[in-house]
């Protein structure tokens, strides 16, 4: 791994994982593959975002755009120079005890891994939200004397209507962020269509500055009961979402969570022993994007009547491909370590 690709590696992992900064915004998709889920996310996952959009029977439309314009645009650059998940297995194999390759047949997988996981089982099983799924938004809090008044949108996302939509309102510490106290729950009756907005009054007593109030609902989350959703067994999700919680406030470990911590023990063993192994076989992201690479503006171009046959440029490939042949393909990653190999500077970078 070049200098510059551990450089910018480093700095959009750093860069997708600054909520603990205080910055998040969830309502963004990044373009490299890192969970939402993880305690430190920036940004939302946009195969995450997608599978779930299926699952509830959405269209959507922030991830796909994340997908079609980063693809249209870089093609497969955004695995070699800027997804966390990349990154880190490039580190990882630097530490390899032996180099294995892997036959050229397994790069069909993460097709596989994209039609099965990602879309079609969300689609044939969908997500199971208990009464519904819903999102609630606060949308303005006046004082009136000594009680505080709130108006939130309460919005069903599910894909039946939904009624008895409960909301809790709470107060959290303004710096800890930890629950101090929460009201008594209110229910809204009426029903609730499908994509509709209903507004809900929330009058309560007032309490110290140093509270933030805010109302959540209990069916604001999903049960994705299906054990082989892809975020259920996604080895990203699981090392930086799972894992932590493990060791935090998670007390149950269920069918689900082992199935999530074995599938990563292999991922990580087939990673310290084939480079790249997550994003040329599984990854459903690399996959999406290797589908819009022969249509991207960013392109490495080989000029063959420059080349000495050496093999430089397949030696350092990090994707093992041939090079000469699949520069730019639907494999390539765009990296660029065939081009600063190349001593006959047989290859350049392309716009259009």
């Amino acid at each position: 791994m070049s200098v510059r690709r551990f450089q910018t590696g480093l700095l959009s992992t750093i860069f997708m994982h600054l909520k603990s900064f205080g910055l998040t915004v969830r309502g963004v998709c990044t373009p490299g593959f890192a969970c939402h889920g993880c305690p430190a996310a920036t940004f939302a996952c946009p195969i995450g975002t997608l599978s779930t959009g299926i699952g509830v029977r959405t269209i959507p439309i922030v991830a796909l755009g994340t997908i079609i314009l980063t693809g249209l645009l870089f093609g497969r650059l955004i695995c070699g120079f800027i997804c966390p998940s990349g990154w880190f297995q490039d580190l990882v194999f630097r530490g390899r005890i032996k180099r294995f390759k892997l036959p050229s047949w397994t790069r069909y997988g993460k097709y596989a891994v994209l039609f099965i996981l990602v879309i079609l089982i969300p689609m044939i099983f969908q997500f199971k939200p208990s009464g519904g799924y819903v999102e609630v938004k606060m949308v303005d809090r006046i004082m009136r004397g000594d009680s505080l008044e709130s108006i939130v949108d309460v919005t069903n996302l599910g894909y039946e209507s939904i009624s008895n939509v409960h909301l809790i309102p709470v107060w959290l510490d303004k710096k800890t962020k930890k629950e101090v106290s929460r009201e008594n729950v209110i229910t809204i009756s009426k029903q609730i269509q499908r994509g509709q907005t209903v507004e809900e009054k929330i009058i309560v007593p007032y309490q110290l500055d140093d509270y933030d109030f805010v109302v959540f609902s209990p069916q604001s989350e999903m049960n994705q009961s299906y054990p082989f959703f892809f975020c259920n067994v996604c080895p990203t999700g699981t090392l930086t979402a799972t894992v932590p919680r493990l060791f935090g406030k998670q007390n149950v470990v269920t069918f689900n969570i082992w199935l999530a911590v074995f599938v990563l023990c292999v991922v990580l063993i087939f990673v310290c022993l084939f480079s790249r192994f997550f994003c040329r076989v599984l990854c459903p992201l690399g996959a999406c994007f290797g589908l819009l690479s022969r249509f991207s503006v960013l392109r490495i171009q080989c000029d063959t009547s420059l080349c000495t046959e050496c093999g430089i440029c397949d030696r350092v490939c990090p994707v093992e491909l041939d090079v000469r042949k699949e520069v730019s393909s639907s494999e390539c990653i765009l990296c660029g370590d065939c081009k600063k190999g190349c001593k006959a500077k047989g290859f350049k970078w392309k716009i259009g």
